[in-house]
């Protein structure tokens, strides 16, 4: 691995580990046993560093996606297989970004809007993929499809709160919507297929042991 390379991906790390903030650079090069000098004739400043640290974060989310999926029957076994990973992922994805808007709001409008995009047009691929196999509606509206889920994902993991008065957890709420989501714009095949397979990975149910109380 190229120095470069091997800087962004332990400074990207860091930053996910401790905060975008907390991390000095002094850190990063006392981590890497080179010196501060050296960084910043690789990368010119702090937010230039930064920006290839979220780019490669992201990289590397998808490349974790692709993995997970590679397996795959179908696109609604991939969304369910991811359905495991993206709690995590989701929560990551939202203390890092909170860290960056907050403190680096210049890189934050830089980067995320193509990250974004990115991951819009990632879905809308799965989408189509879905609309090809005959597992979701022909009619779907691609653009809206994919904005709306995002929004949906989003949402569950910046107000966490709003759940504990029904008992339900981030988790168990995260599934659920995503499911109701997904049968919501299936075909009858592919609602059969949802709910064959989310039976195979998540035997206990949506809710598990605790279901909501009425």
């Amino acid at each position: 691995m190229l120095l470069k390379d091997r800087i962004v991906a332990e400074s990207t790390n860091l930053f996910v580990r401790n905060g975008v903030k907390s991390v000095r650079m002094d850190d990063i090069a006392s981590r890497l046993g080179v010196s501060k000098r050296t960084i910043y004739e690789l990368f010119g400043d702090r937010e230039s560093l930064i920006v290839e640290c979220v780019r490669h974060f992201y990289a590397s989310q998808d490349e974790k996606h692709d993995r997970r999926v590679a397996s795959a029957r179908n696109v609604i076994e991939e969304f369910i297989l991811l359905l495991e990973d993206w709690e995590n992922m989701m929560m990551t994805n939202i203390n890092f970004k909170s860290d960056l808007k907050r403190f680096y709001p210049a890189v934050f409008e830089r980067v995320y809007s193509e990250i974004r995009q990115r991951g819009q047009e990632r879905l809308k691929g799965s989408l189509k993929k879905g609309i090809d196999e005959g597992l979701f509606f022909p009619e779907l509206n691609l653009d809206f499809t994919a904005v709306a889920l995002m929004a949906s994902i989003n949402t569950i993991f910046a107000s966490p709160s709003v759940y504990d008065e029904v008992h339900v957890s981030v988790s168990d709420a995260f599934k659920y919507i995503t499911m109701c989501f997904f049968r919501g714009i299936s075909t009858k095949e592919g609602i059969h297929i949802i709910d064959d397979t989310f039976r195979k990975h998540f035997p206990g149910g949506l809710f598990g042991q605790n279901k909501v109380r009425a």
